[in-house]
């Protein structure tokens, strides 16, 4: 009598045990598919900030060539083996994945740059700006839709805050930088800045200090948060001098000369370097939030072992004391 009371309360227990852990272990098995759907997202659009990069380099090299400067030749059909490389690598890596419903958006994409860079040579410097800028905002666009998908996912391992900054700020500024680029080195080639191009790159140079004192005030107030955040926060004061370095050349050595004092490749070049760092911090931010994302991912696969093995003991000793009691 006594032993059958026993053998009952172990079964209750193990039931229990068996029931708190099925349901720990299907929340694991939930919260491990929004962790690699976020591990997907953030690979994506790495190579998406490739892309974006290269459209950028592509964009500045052909204004400067369109404007007279024949530099920049080879390397321009290297950028377009990269971007046709790119588009190839994202097309196939987001298929059958949690993120190809964004392919329609990427294939349009690619038809648009498919039909502008075999005859890029042959336009005005006005269409090739409006069709590379075009292409460069719809792939931005579709950056920020997979960074805010996946923000959406209920659980993350970052603040909401550092994906406005990380996929939203950082990727404008950086497109800004690269128009300042092409439209710097554009008017360093013909050797004039007419009042239209004042008026252009007035503008972007406004957008730009507004845009880096929005991830300044954002990064300040997340600094605080941990450590990674704080060293995030000091790595962009350094960027933050870059940028005004290549903004006071701009003014000083383009746009207040009667005629410039820079040749198209130096500007390029400097504008280049100094997108190479806001794209380096990018990167930064993005490992920092990788590692986050893997770290949970690893925790919650240990759950799921830890919770799979209880059911499976707590199962065993529910068979054994029923056969035994």
């Amino acid at each position: 009598m006594f032993s059958n009371s026993i053998f009952g309360i172990i079964v209750i227990f193990a039931a229990l045990s068996f029931i708190i852990s099925a349901l720990v272990w299907r929340l694991a098995r939930s919260k491990k598919r929004y962790f690699l759907n976020q591990q997907q997202s953030l690979v994506t659009n790495t190579a998406l900030k490739v892309l974006i990069d290269n459209l950028q380099q592509h964009r500045g090299m052909l204004n400067a060539t369109l404007s007279g400067d024949n530099s920049f030749s080879t390397k321009i059909t290297q950028t377009q083996k990269l971007i046709n490389s790119t588009l190839n690598e994202l097309n196939t890596a987001i298929k059958n994945t949690a993120l190809d419903s964004h392919l329609e958006h990427l294939n349009k994409i690619q038809q648009s740059w498919n039909k502008l860079y075999p005859t890029a040579l042959s336009l005005s410097k006005m269409d090739s700006l409006k069709k590379h800028t075009a292409i460069v905002q719809s792939a931005l666009f579709l950056m920020s839709n997979i960074a805010e998908e996946n923000q959406l996912l209920k659980d993350n391992c970052y603040p909401v805050e550092l994906v406005d900054i990380v996929w939203h700020c950082i990727p404008n500024t950086a497109e800004a930088l690269g128009k300042t680029r092409a439209a710097g080195s554009g008017i360093a080639a013909t050797g004039t800045c007419g009042a239209i191009d004042h008026i252009k790159v007035g503008f972007l140079i406004k957008h730009i200090n507004d845009t880096i004192a929005i991830v300044d005030d954002g990064l300040k107030k997340l600094q605080h948060q941990s450590n990674d955040y704080h060293k995030l926060f000091t790595s962009y004061k350094v960027i933050q001098s870059d940028i005004r370095d290549l903004l006071d050349t701009l003014k000083k050595k383009i746009l207040e000369p009667t005629s410039p004092q820079i040749t198209a490749g130096a500007f390029f070049e400097q504008a280049t370097g100094c997108l190479g760092k806001v794209y380096g911090f990018f990167d930064q931010s993005e490992s920092m939030v990788k590692n986050k994302v893997d770290a949970a991912l690893v925790k919650t696969e240990g759950t799921l072992n830890t919770s799979l093995t209880i059911m499976v003991v707590s199962f065993l000793a529910i068979v054994i004391s029923s056969f035994v009691g």
